[in-house]
Protein backbone atom coordinates (compact mmCIF):
# COMPACT_ATOMS: atom_id res chain seq x y z
CA UNK A 1 0.00 0.00 0.00
CA UNK A 2 2.68 2.23 0.58
CA UNK A 3 5.17 1.22 -2.13
CA UNK A 4 4.63 4.14 -4.02
CA UNK A 5 7.57 6.61 -3.98
CA UNK A 6 6.06 9.70 -3.24
CA UNK A 7 4.97 7.85 0.43
CA UNK A 8 8.98 8.23 0.53
CA UNK A 9 9.25 12.01 0.35
CA UNK A 10 9.39 13.84 3.67
CA UNK A 11 5.94 15.78 4.44
CA UNK A 12 7.16 18.99 5.04
CA UNK A 13 8.76 19.20 1.30
CA UNK A 14 5.59 17.46 0.10
CA UNK A 15 3.13 20.28 1.73
CA UNK A 16 6.32 22.60 -0.30
CA UNK A 17 4.94 21.02 -3.16
CA UNK A 18 1.46 21.70 -2.88
CA UNK A 19 1.53 24.99 -2.09
CA UNK A 20 3.54 25.51 -5.57
CA UNK A 21 1.37 23.60 -7.18
CA UNK A 22 -2.01 25.01 -5.67
CA UNK A 23 -0.53 28.75 -6.39
CA UNK A 24 -0.50 27.43 -10.27
CA UNK A 25 -4.13 26.68 -9.94
CA UNK A 26 -5.14 30.00 -8.34
CA UNK A 27 -3.43 31.63 -11.24
CA UNK A 28 -5.63 29.67 -14.08
CA UNK A 29 -8.60 29.48 -11.18
CA UNK A 30 -8.45 33.75 -11.77
CA UNK A 31 -8.18 33.50 -15.24
CA UNK A 32 -11.40 31.20 -15.78
CA UNK A 33 -13.28 33.46 -13.65
CA UNK A 34 -13.07 36.00 -16.31
CA UNK A 35 -15.13 34.26 -18.33
CA UNK A 36 -17.37 32.42 -15.87
CA UNK A 37 -18.59 31.57 -12.66
CA UNK A 38 -16.58 30.05 -9.65
CA UNK A 39 -19.52 28.03 -8.63
CA UNK A 40 -18.23 26.19 -11.42
CA UNK A 41 -15.13 26.36 -11.01
CA UNK A 42 -15.39 24.54 -7.28
CA UNK A 43 -17.31 22.07 -8.98
CA UNK A 44 -15.60 20.90 -11.98
CA UNK A 45 -12.52 20.81 -9.86
CA UNK A 46 -13.99 18.75 -6.85
CA UNK A 47 -15.61 16.27 -9.65
CA UNK A 48 -11.79 16.06 -11.14
CA UNK A 49 -10.57 15.64 -8.41
CA UNK A 50 -12.23 12.97 -6.92
CA UNK A 51 -12.20 10.92 -10.63
CA UNK A 52 -8.58 11.36 -10.37
CA UNK A 53 -8.68 10.07 -6.36
CA UNK A 54 -10.45 6.74 -7.32
CA UNK A 55 -9.18 6.05 -9.98
CA UNK A 56 -5.36 6.30 -8.66
CA UNK A 57 -6.73 4.59 -5.38
CA UNK A 58 -7.54 1.42 -7.53
CA UNK A 59 -4.13 1.39 -9.23
CA UNK A 60 -2.05 2.14 -6.51
CA UNK A 61 -3.69 1.15 -3.05
CA UNK A 62 -4.69 -2.36 -2.27
CA UNK A 63 -8.02 -1.73 -0.17
CA UNK A 64 -9.22 -5.62 1.34
CA UNK A 65 -11.39 -3.30 3.03
CA UNK A 66 -13.28 -0.29 2.95
CA UNK A 67 -13.47 0.79 6.96
CA UNK A 68 -16.53 2.68 7.64
CA UNK A 69 -15.71 4.83 9.98
CA UNK A 70 -12.48 5.71 7.96
CA UNK A 71 -14.72 6.43 5.23
CA UNK A 72 -16.90 8.76 7.30
CA UNK A 73 -13.90 11.01 8.46
CA UNK A 74 -13.22 11.85 4.69
CA UNK A 75 -16.85 12.58 3.84
CA UNK A 76 -17.05 14.74 6.77
CA UNK A 77 -14.04 16.21 5.68
CA UNK A 78 -15.01 17.00 2.06
CA UNK A 79 -18.26 18.16 3.48
CA UNK A 80 -16.54 20.56 6.07
CA UNK A 81 -13.59 21.83 3.56
CA UNK A 82 -14.56 21.57 0.14
CA UNK A 83 -18.29 22.08 -0.03
CA UNK A 84 -19.16 24.27 3.36
CA UNK A 85 -15.76 26.29 3.44
CA UNK A 86 -15.16 26.89 0.24
CA UNK A 87 -19.16 28.37 -0.19
CA UNK A 88 -18.88 30.26 3.43
CA UNK A 89 -15.75 31.90 1.57
CA UNK A 90 -17.07 32.73 -1.68
CA UNK A 91 -20.18 34.31 0.13
CA UNK A 92 -17.42 36.32 2.30
CA UNK A 93 -15.71 37.20 -1.09
CA UNK A 94 -19.15 38.21 -2.74
CA UNK A 95 -20.30 40.47 0.87
CA UNK A 96 -17.32 42.56 1.24
CA UNK A 97 -14.83 41.47 -1.33
CA UNK A 98 -11.89 39.53 -1.81
CA UNK A 99 -8.83 42.26 -0.22
CA UNK A 100 -11.20 42.03 2.67
CA UNK A 101 -11.63 38.52 3.15
CA UNK A 102 -7.87 37.41 2.25
CA UNK A 103 -6.31 38.93 5.06
CA UNK A 104 -9.05 36.55 7.35
CA UNK A 105 -8.47 33.30 5.68
CA UNK A 106 -4.52 33.90 6.87
CA UNK A 107 -5.03 32.98 10.33
CA UNK A 108 -5.76 29.50 8.65
CA UNK A 109 -2.47 28.26 10.05
CA UNK A 110 -2.56 29.95 13.58
CA UNK A 111 -6.18 28.01 14.10
CA UNK A 112 -4.59 24.68 12.66
CA UNK A 113 -2.23 24.73 15.05
CA UNK A 114 -4.36 25.28 17.81
CA UNK A 115 -6.51 22.59 16.79
CA UNK A 116 -3.72 20.13 16.25
CA UNK A 117 -2.31 21.10 19.84
CA UNK A 118 -5.72 20.57 21.30
CA UNK A 119 -7.40 17.80 19.33
CA UNK A 120 -3.93 15.56 18.17
CA UNK A 121 -1.89 16.46 21.47
CA UNK A 122 0.75 17.74 18.91
CA UNK A 123 3.50 19.37 20.68
CA UNK A 124 5.18 22.14 18.18
CA UNK A 125 8.49 23.83 18.98
CA UNK A 126 8.37 27.01 19.89
CA UNK A 127 10.33 27.55 16.59
CA UNK A 128 7.67 26.05 14.81
CA UNK A 129 5.07 28.52 16.65
CA UNK A 130 7.26 31.06 16.12
CA UNK A 131 7.32 30.35 11.98
CA UNK A 132 3.53 29.75 12.18
CA UNK A 133 2.59 33.50 13.38
CA UNK A 134 5.31 34.94 11.06
CA UNK A 135 3.97 32.81 7.76
CA UNK A 136 -0.13 34.02 8.78
CA UNK A 137 1.61 37.54 9.46
CA UNK A 138 3.31 37.74 6.43
CA UNK A 139 0.15 36.28 4.36
CA UNK A 140 -2.02 39.25 5.98
CA UNK A 141 0.14 41.53 5.18
CA UNK A 142 0.49 40.55 1.28
CA UNK A 143 -3.45 39.95 1.42
CA UNK A 144 -4.15 42.88 3.09
CA UNK A 145 -5.15 46.10 0.37
CA UNK A 146 -7.17 49.04 0.32
CA UNK A 147 -11.25 48.26 -0.68
CA UNK A 148 -11.90 51.04 -3.01
CA UNK A 149 -15.82 49.62 -3.33
CA UNK A 150 -18.46 50.28 -0.49
CA UNK A 151 -20.05 47.98 0.80
CA UNK A 152 -23.76 48.11 3.08
CA UNK A 153 -23.12 47.57 6.84
CA UNK A 154 -25.09 44.39 6.71
CA UNK A 155 -23.15 43.03 4.05
CA UNK A 156 -19.99 43.90 5.73
CA UNK A 157 -20.49 42.61 8.76
CA UNK A 158 -22.04 39.20 7.74
CA UNK A 159 -19.19 39.04 5.07
CA UNK A 160 -16.53 39.30 7.49
CA UNK A 161 -18.62 36.11 10.07
CA UNK A 162 -18.58 34.04 6.89
CA UNK A 163 -14.77 34.76 5.93
CA UNK A 164 -13.94 33.84 10.05
CA UNK A 165 -16.25 30.98 9.55
CA UNK A 166 -14.86 30.03 6.59
CA UNK A 167 -11.14 30.15 8.05
CA UNK A 168 -11.98 27.95 10.78
CA UNK A 169 -13.73 25.33 9.13
CA UNK A 170 -10.60 25.17 6.31
CA UNK A 171 -8.27 25.01 9.64
CA UNK A 172 -10.43 22.12 11.33
CA UNK A 173 -10.87 20.17 8.42
CA UNK A 174 -7.04 18.83 8.76
CA UNK A 175 -8.29 17.37 12.11
CA UNK A 176 -10.97 15.13 10.48
CA UNK A 177 -8.14 13.96 7.88
CA UNK A 178 -6.05 12.58 10.75
CA UNK A 179 -9.00 10.96 12.35
CA UNK A 180 -9.41 9.02 9.06
CA UNK A 181 -5.86 7.92 8.45
CA UNK A 182 -5.88 6.85 12.05
CA UNK A 183 -8.19 4.16 10.69
CA UNK A 184 -6.97 3.49 7.42
CA UNK A 185 -3.76 5.04 5.53
CA UNK A 186 -5.36 5.62 2.30
CA UNK A 187 -4.88 9.24 0.81
CA UNK A 188 -6.25 8.58 -2.86
CA UNK A 189 -9.23 6.82 -1.56
CA UNK A 190 -10.01 9.53 0.64
CA UNK A 191 -9.12 12.46 -2.01
CA UNK A 192 -11.94 10.36 -4.08
CA UNK A 193 -14.39 10.23 -1.01
CA UNK A 194 -14.06 13.81 0.41
CA UNK A 195 -13.94 16.23 -3.26
CA UNK A 196 -16.98 14.25 -4.18
CA UNK A 197 -18.51 15.01 -1.11
CA UNK A 198 -17.71 18.44 -1.59
CA UNK A 199 -19.23 18.64 -4.91
CA UNK A 200 -22.43 17.13 -3.68
CA UNK A 201 -22.68 20.14 -1.13
CA UNK A 202 -22.18 22.35 -4.03
CA UNK A 203 -24.62 20.46 -6.16
CA UNK A 204 -27.02 21.33 -3.11
CA UNK A 205 -25.54 25.21 -3.15
CA UNK A 206 -27.58 25.25 -6.87
CA UNK A 207 -31.18 23.86 -5.66
CA UNK A 208 -31.03 26.11 -2.21
CA UNK A 209 -29.88 29.61 -3.85
CA UNK A 210 -30.75 28.93 -7.85
CA UNK A 211 -30.75 32.66 -8.14
CA UNK A 212 -26.85 33.16 -6.38
CA UNK A 213 -25.42 30.28 -7.70
CA UNK A 214 -24.84 30.48 -11.18
CA UNK A 215 -22.99 28.34 -12.83
CA UNK A 216 -22.71 30.20 -16.15
CA UNK A 217 -19.49 29.75 -18.26
CA UNK A 218 -18.28 29.84 -21.35
CA UNK A 219 -15.60 27.90 -23.71
CA UNK A 220 -12.77 29.69 -22.76
CA UNK A 221 -13.54 29.65 -19.02
CA UNK A 222 -13.71 25.80 -18.69
CA UNK A 223 -10.70 25.57 -20.50
CA UNK A 224 -9.35 27.23 -17.49
CA UNK A 225 -10.76 25.34 -15.19
CA UNK A 226 -9.87 22.17 -16.36
CA UNK A 227 -5.93 23.44 -16.75
CA UNK A 228 -6.79 24.68 -12.95
CA UNK A 229 -8.14 21.20 -11.93
CA UNK A 230 -5.14 19.43 -12.87
CA UNK A 231 -2.50 21.54 -11.13
CA UNK A 232 -5.24 21.11 -8.01
CA UNK A 233 -4.85 17.52 -8.78
CA UNK A 234 -1.54 17.40 -8.33
CA UNK A 235 -1.59 20.09 -5.15
CA UNK A 236 -4.32 17.85 -3.24
CA UNK A 237 -2.16 14.43 -4.04
CA UNK A 238 0.58 16.27 -2.57
CA UNK A 239 -1.11 17.43 0.54
CA UNK A 240 -3.11 14.38 1.43
CA UNK A 241 -0.07 12.31 1.62
CA UNK A 242 2.10 15.04 3.51
CA UNK A 243 -1.11 14.86 6.04
CA UNK A 244 -1.01 11.12 6.10
CA UNK A 245 2.69 11.23 7.31
CA UNK A 246 3.21 14.52 8.86
CA UNK A 247 2.04 16.46 11.77
CA UNK A 248 -0.98 19.18 11.20
CA UNK A 249 1.11 21.97 12.98
CA UNK A 250 3.81 21.53 10.61
CA UNK A 251 2.05 20.69 7.13
CA UNK A 252 -0.40 23.56 7.09
CA UNK A 253 1.88 26.41 7.71
CA UNK A 254 4.26 25.03 4.95
CA UNK A 255 1.55 24.81 2.71
CA UNK A 256 0.47 28.32 2.95
CA UNK A 257 2.96 29.58 1.29
CA UNK A 258 1.10 29.67 -1.79
CA UNK A 259 -0.05 32.96 -1.31
CA UNK A 260 4.02 34.24 -1.57
CA UNK A 261 3.66 32.18 -5.01
CA UNK A 262 1.32 33.08 -6.07
CA UNK A 263 2.63 36.86 -6.01
CA UNK A 264 5.92 35.59 -7.59
CA UNK A 265 3.13 33.76 -10.83
CA UNK A 266 1.42 36.78 -11.39
CA UNK A 267 4.30 39.13 -11.88
CA UNK A 268 4.81 36.71 -14.62
CA UNK A 269 1.57 35.30 -15.62
CA UNK A 270 -1.24 37.61 -14.80
CA UNK A 271 0.17 41.20 -15.42
CA UNK A 272 -1.62 43.17 -12.97
CA UNK A 273 0.42 42.62 -9.64
CA UNK A 274 0.68 46.32 -8.21
CA UNK A 275 4.31 47.71 -8.18
CA UNK A 276 6.88 46.30 -5.79
CA UNK A 277 6.51 48.35 -2.38
CA UNK A 278 7.59 48.34 1.04
CA UNK A 279 4.48 46.27 2.15
CA UNK A 280 5.21 43.19 -0.32
CA UNK A 281 8.46 43.30 0.46
CA UNK A 282 8.34 42.74 3.94
CA UNK A 283 5.15 40.73 4.02
CA UNK A 284 7.64 38.45 0.71
CA UNK A 285 10.35 38.08 3.53
CA UNK A 286 7.96 37.73 6.67
CA UNK A 287 6.54 34.07 5.02
CA UNK A 288 9.86 32.97 4.02
CA UNK A 289 11.51 33.67 7.60
CA UNK A 290 7.92 31.98 8.93
CA UNK A 291 8.40 28.73 6.05
CA UNK A 292 12.48 28.10 6.90
CA UNK A 293 11.69 27.72 10.86
CA UNK A 294 8.97 25.58 10.32
CA UNK A 295 10.47 23.72 7.80
CA UNK A 296 14.16 23.04 9.54
CA UNK A 297 12.43 22.90 13.29
CA UNK A 298 9.95 20.48 11.57
CA UNK A 299 11.30 17.35 13.80
CA UNK A 300 11.72 18.98 17.18
CA UNK A 301 8.91 19.62 19.74
CA UNK A 302 8.40 21.53 22.84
Amino acid sequence: MESYSISAIDPAYLALLASVMYSITLIFFRHGLEHGSPFMAVLLINVLVCIAGFFSSFLVEEIPTISTIATYWFVITGIVGFGIAHLFALVGIQRIGVNRSAPITASTPIWSVLFAIFFLKENPSFYVLLGTVLIAGGVWILSFKKEGKEFQKEDSKSGLIYSLLASILFSIMPIFLKYAYFYQGTPFWGLGVAFGSGAIVVLFTKLLFPKWANFKTNKLGIRFFFIAAFFNILASIFMWHSMHKGDVSIIIPVSRLNTLWVLVLSYFFLKKIEALTLRISCGAIVVLIGGMLVILNRNQCC
